[in-house]
Protein backbone atom coordinates (compact mmCIF):
# COMPACT_ATOMS: atom_id res chain seq x y z
CA UNK A 1 0.00 0.00 0.00
CA UNK A 2 2.54 2.64 1.12
CA UNK A 3 4.53 1.57 -2.50
CA UNK A 4 1.67 2.32 -4.15
CA UNK A 5 1.76 5.63 -2.90
CA UNK A 6 -1.50 6.10 -1.54
CA UNK A 7 -2.43 8.03 1.67
CA UNK A 8 -2.05 6.22 5.28
CA UNK A 9 -4.31 8.01 7.71
CA UNK A 10 -3.15 6.09 10.88
CA UNK A 11 -1.13 7.46 13.45
CA UNK A 12 2.21 7.93 13.73
CA UNK A 13 2.66 4.97 15.91
CA UNK A 14 1.27 2.58 13.44
CA UNK A 15 4.25 3.78 11.01
CA UNK A 16 6.98 3.42 13.90
CA UNK A 17 5.20 -0.10 14.98
CA UNK A 18 6.18 -0.88 10.95
CA UNK A 19 9.10 0.65 10.85
CA UNK A 20 10.87 -0.21 14.37
CA UNK A 21 9.89 -4.18 14.09
CA UNK A 22 11.61 -4.33 10.12
CA UNK A 23 14.28 -2.47 11.47
CA UNK A 24 15.70 -4.82 14.70
CA UNK A 25 15.12 -7.45 12.20
CA UNK A 26 18.03 -5.81 9.24
CA UNK A 27 19.73 -3.65 12.03
CA UNK A 28 21.97 -7.54 12.62
CA UNK A 29 23.35 -6.92 9.00
CA UNK A 30 24.53 -3.48 9.39
CA UNK A 31 28.27 -3.85 10.78
CA UNK A 32 28.59 -5.68 7.26
CA UNK A 33 27.55 -2.47 5.56
CA UNK A 34 25.14 -4.48 3.31
CA UNK A 35 23.67 -2.58 0.11
CA UNK A 36 19.83 -2.94 0.15
CA UNK A 37 17.03 -3.42 -2.33
CA UNK A 38 14.55 -0.62 -2.67
CA UNK A 39 12.14 -2.03 0.15
CA UNK A 40 15.08 -2.13 2.34
CA UNK A 41 15.95 1.33 1.39
CA UNK A 42 12.51 2.09 2.14
CA UNK A 43 12.59 0.18 6.01
CA UNK A 44 15.67 2.69 6.94
CA UNK A 45 14.08 5.97 5.57
CA UNK A 46 10.67 5.46 7.32
CA UNK A 47 12.60 4.52 10.45
CA UNK A 48 14.45 7.96 10.35
CA UNK A 49 11.43 9.65 9.24
CA UNK A 50 9.22 8.53 12.10
CA UNK A 51 11.49 9.08 14.82
CA UNK A 52 12.92 12.62 13.20
CA UNK A 53 8.54 13.22 12.83
CA UNK A 54 7.88 12.73 16.64
CA UNK A 55 10.91 14.84 17.69
CA UNK A 56 8.90 17.41 16.18
CA UNK A 57 12.34 18.31 13.68
CA UNK A 58 9.98 17.72 10.36
CA UNK A 59 6.50 19.24 10.61
CA UNK A 60 4.83 20.43 13.63
CA UNK A 61 4.00 18.32 16.44
CA UNK A 62 0.33 17.16 15.69
CA UNK A 63 -2.07 14.90 18.28
CA UNK A 64 -1.79 11.71 18.03
CA UNK A 65 -3.73 10.07 14.89
CA UNK A 66 -3.63 13.66 13.30
CA UNK A 67 -0.52 13.13 10.99
CA UNK A 68 -1.11 11.43 7.31
CA UNK A 69 2.19 10.20 5.17
CA UNK A 70 2.44 9.62 1.69
CA UNK A 71 5.06 8.00 -0.44
CA UNK A 72 4.94 10.28 -3.42
CA UNK A 73 8.03 9.83 -5.22
CA UNK A 74 11.27 7.39 -5.98
CA UNK A 75 14.42 7.18 -8.06
CA UNK A 76 17.56 5.08 -7.93
CA UNK A 77 20.42 6.76 -9.15
CA UNK A 78 23.69 4.34 -10.04
CA UNK A 79 27.22 5.90 -8.39
CA UNK A 80 28.62 4.39 -11.22
CA UNK A 81 27.79 7.55 -13.11
CA UNK A 82 30.56 9.69 -14.80
CA UNK A 83 28.59 12.41 -12.66
CA UNK A 84 26.28 11.24 -10.42
CA UNK A 85 23.53 13.77 -9.10
CA UNK A 86 20.79 14.01 -7.32
CA UNK A 87 17.31 13.81 -9.66
CA UNK A 88 15.48 17.04 -9.55
CA UNK A 89 12.04 15.41 -9.87
CA UNK A 90 11.44 12.02 -8.23
CA UNK A 91 8.30 10.51 -9.83
CA UNK A 92 8.97 6.45 -10.62
CA UNK A 93 6.45 3.99 -8.00
CA UNK A 94 6.81 1.44 -10.67
CA UNK A 95 7.21 -2.74 -9.45
CA UNK A 96 10.17 -2.78 -7.35
CA UNK A 97 13.51 -4.54 -9.24
CA UNK A 98 15.06 -7.67 -7.47
CA UNK A 99 18.49 -7.22 -7.74
CA UNK A 100 20.14 -4.94 -5.37
CA UNK A 101 23.32 -2.92 -6.60
CA UNK A 102 25.83 -1.61 -4.30
CA UNK A 103 26.89 1.49 -6.40
CA UNK A 104 23.57 2.73 -6.15
CA UNK A 105 21.65 5.13 -3.81
CA UNK A 106 18.04 5.14 -3.49
CA UNK A 107 15.96 8.38 -3.14
CA UNK A 108 12.28 8.56 -1.74
CA UNK A 109 10.30 11.71 -1.49
CA UNK A 110 7.51 11.58 0.88
CA UNK A 111 4.77 14.40 2.17
CA UNK A 112 4.29 14.19 5.99
CA UNK A 113 1.55 16.41 6.62
CA UNK A 114 1.75 18.31 3.44
CA UNK A 115 5.08 19.12 3.75
CA UNK A 116 8.00 17.54 1.48
CA UNK A 117 10.62 15.83 2.62
CA UNK A 118 13.71 13.95 0.89
CA UNK A 119 15.39 11.03 1.79
CA UNK A 120 18.49 9.34 0.43
CA UNK A 121 19.08 5.80 1.18
CA UNK A 122 22.85 4.40 0.14
CA UNK A 123 23.71 1.37 2.07
CA UNK A 124 22.36 1.85 5.81
CA UNK A 125 23.36 5.34 5.80
CA UNK A 126 20.17 7.55 5.54
CA UNK A 127 20.06 11.42 4.76
CA UNK A 128 17.29 13.82 5.08
CA UNK A 129 16.29 17.26 3.90
CA UNK A 130 12.91 19.30 3.98
CA UNK A 131 11.55 21.43 1.38
CA UNK A 132 13.66 24.31 0.96
CA UNK A 133 16.60 22.69 2.66
CA UNK A 134 19.83 22.31 0.12
CA UNK A 135 21.93 19.79 1.80
CA UNK A 136 23.35 17.45 -0.22
CA UNK A 137 22.17 13.66 -0.33
CA UNK A 138 24.28 11.51 -2.61
CA UNK A 139 27.43 10.28 -0.44
CA UNK A 140 31.18 11.54 -0.21
CA UNK A 141 33.16 9.53 -2.25
CA UNK A 142 34.74 8.29 1.08
CA UNK A 143 31.23 6.76 2.21
CA UNK A 144 30.57 4.78 -0.92
CA UNK A 145 32.59 2.00 -0.09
Amino acid sequence: MLLGGKVLKESLEAYKSMAMWTYEQLKPYFPRNPALNRNGALVLALHDLVKRAEKGELVEHAEKGEHSLRLVGYERVSLLADEAEEPEVLIDIEAAEERVVQMHVHFFEFELDGKRIRVSVHRTKVRMRKEGEHQRLLPDFEDIF
